[in-house]
């Protein structure tokens, strides 16, 4: 995986910008008054590509993804043994009998940057809804669609990738973001 840069060649710009600064900047630079809604629903749409920012170190795992159609996350079931489910599914999974998780290829990946794409098919997807209507001053959407199988994803050119929080002396596990 590529390193993103920490710093811009271009000292009044950042590299990376929040929503918001984003906003201000084109509003500035533009003398176009977008409002943040509009960031957000343009990347709901798949037109604007967001990114993640996490603070700590994490782990990444490939997705497998559906032979027939590559835009679909395999989901597989996961053994009866009773133990087996209770690390490895989190308790929506087993108070609603769904005992499926993501498909992934087992091999943890330690990306060498903080800063990745994420291609909204997790429960970010969700979250990004969520600040959609926040700053449209509008009701919650309904949540869990996205939260307890998924995680969070991110992408690297074509591949999708699940996030797994990395806590030292732990097995990984998945990041899942509750609503």
């Amino acid at each position: 995986m590529n390193a993103f840069p920490c710093y811009s060649n271009n000292s009044s710009m950042p590299v990376w910008l929040t929503i918001d600064e984003a906003v201000g900047v084109i509003n500035r630079r533009t003398g176009v008054n977008i409002m943040v809604s509009e960031v957000w629903r343009y990347a709901l749409y798949g037109h604007l590509k967001l990114s993640v920012y996490f603070q700590s170190p994490v782990k990444l795992q490939k997705i497998c993804m559906n032979g027939s159609n590559q835009n679909e996350i395999y989901l597989e079931t996961i053994s009866n043994n009773i133990s087996y489910r209770l690390c490895y599914l989190n308790d929506c999974c087993i108070r609603y009998e769904d005992f499926r998780r993501v498909k992934t290829d087992g091999v943890l990946i330690s990306p060498t940057y903080h800063i990745i794409d994420t291609p909204l098919t997790g429960c970010e997807y969700t979250e990004v809804k969520k600040r959609l209507v926040n700053s449209l001053s509008l009701p919650q959407p309904v949540s869990g669609q996205h939260n307890y199988h998924y995680g969070i994803f991110v992408r690297e050119k074509e591949d999708v990738f699940q996030v797994l929080s990395n806590v030292p002396g732990r097995s990984a596990f998945p990041t899942v973001v509750q609503d």
